[in-house]
């Protein structure tokens, strides 16, 4: 069935599409390599490939890949554009990740229990490279007891709160404690947003890895289930990689996966880590009842990017053909956004979201924090809302 998903959507694809999917991988095989050579050798648009990378953000996978394969078939002042945006990102991504080692080491010394995951650990744990995937912030997990210690310490270092917008626009003195009321009363909150106005690094504290409506509970074991992942020369303690499987998964079908990189994300966790405890991923998945996103992850991962489907979910994956016309639809969705006006674009990730739930009940409260959402556009409440929780 995938098969015939993957035919249907290259009879759609022109020629810059096609030349983008063959190139964001990081190993690229001599089949790979001819693919790309004849792709790039047709007519492209050279200028539309560069636009549509860097919409999708996998602008350095294709100059990686571009530069293995046919160096010789691109215009130069193509390749010297891909090379600059290349260089932009690894600088930004050496600072940011500087940050995190820095930021990682003080809250040690603090004693502030934290889990830095996705940004650097993800790029590194998956790429191997910090050049091979821009990353904009830095999502740190800690416990709901250390926020106000947190948010103390990041102003302390500079750093100033500009989400959720009520809190932002409070006294500054007054954050690290509203942002403690914030996680003990507010019932969409899970993250406080900080940025460093000098240095522009954005950071954002997550006390529970998705909203409430997104994901009720995330497994007890999170915090004991890390990984070391090595970093600017420091080891630094991450999610275990079938607990950053679901939490990719779970992201993506939250923002109906707009961007490729995304895809890219979970293709690549697939296929550096053939190790992976797929009973455990699959447990994981009944657990929290989020089976059909984890399984349309996996199957956009195969279906885009030829990442082998796990033979303990295969059948199931297979056999739904609710994760099959969601994965249509996001296949879509990546390179054929709807255009129009906003409230209708609203209106149809509502529904996306709706049938990628396993459960009525989750799809009640996910009814429910849409509807609070409209009406406190109306008449804003204590809290406000989170911009980013908004069902939109």
């Amino acid at each position: 069935m995938q098969a015939e998903l993957r035919t249907a959507l290259d009879q759609k694809l022109g020629n810059n599409e096609k030349l983008l999917l063959a190139c964001v991988r990081v190993q690229l095989t001599e089949a790979d390599c001819a693919l790309i050579r004849r792709l790039a050798q047709q007519e492209t648009d050279w200028e539309g490939v560069l636009e549509l990378a860097e919409r999708q953000q996998v602008t350095p996978l294709l100059y990686r890949s571009l530069e293995a394969a046919c160096p010789v078939d691109i215009p130069q002042a193509i390749r010297t554009a891909l090379r600059q945006e290349v260089q932009v990102t690894l600088q930004n991504n050496l600072f940011l990740t500087q940050e995190l080692v820095d930021l990682t080491t003080r809250c040690r010394d603090k004693e502030i229990d934290i889990v830095p995951y996705k940004g650097p650990l993800l790029t590194m744990a998956l790429y191997g490279d910090l050049s091979l995937r821009a990353f904009g912030d830095l999502d740190i997990l800690i416990h709901d007891y250390d926020i106000e210690r947190a948010v103390q310490f990041l102003q302390s270092l500079g750093y100033q709160v500009i989400r959720p917008e009520s809190l932002a626009k409070a006294d500054a003195a007054e954050h690290a404690a509203l942002a403690a009321r914030m996680a003990a009363e507010a019932f969409w909150a899970y993250q406080v947003v900080a940025v460093h106005p000098q240095r522009g690094a954005l950071v954002e504290l997550h006390w529970r890895v998705a909203a409430s409506h997104v994901l009720p509970y995330a497994p007890p074991g999170l915090w004991e289930d890390l990984e070391p992942v090595t970093v600017g020369g420091t080891t630094i303690r991450s999610l275990a990689m079938e607990n950053l499987l679901w939490l990719l998964c779970v992201h993506g079908t939250k923002h109906k996966w707009a961007r490729l990189s995304w895809v890219c994300d979970v293709a690549e966790l697939v296929r550096t880590r053939p190790d992976l405890d797929w009973e455990k991923v699959a447990a994981l998945g009944k657990e929290l009842a989020i089976e059909r996103r984890l399984y349309l992850g996996l199957l956009l991962a195969n279906m885009l990017l030829d990442a082998p489907l796990p033979r303990v979910l295969e059948d199931k994956i297979k056999s739904s053909k609710e994760v099959q016309d969601l994965a249509q639809q996001a296949a879509d969705q990546i390179f054929f956004p709807p255009s129009g006006e906003k409230r209708v674009g609203r209106l149809h990730r509502l529904l996306f979201k709706l049938r990628s739930l396993d459960r009525s009940t989750d799809r009640l409260v996910l009814l429910r924090q849409a509807g609070r959402s409209f009406l406190e556009e109306l008449r804003p409440t204590k809290w406000g809302r989170s911009a980013d929780d908004a069902d939109e």
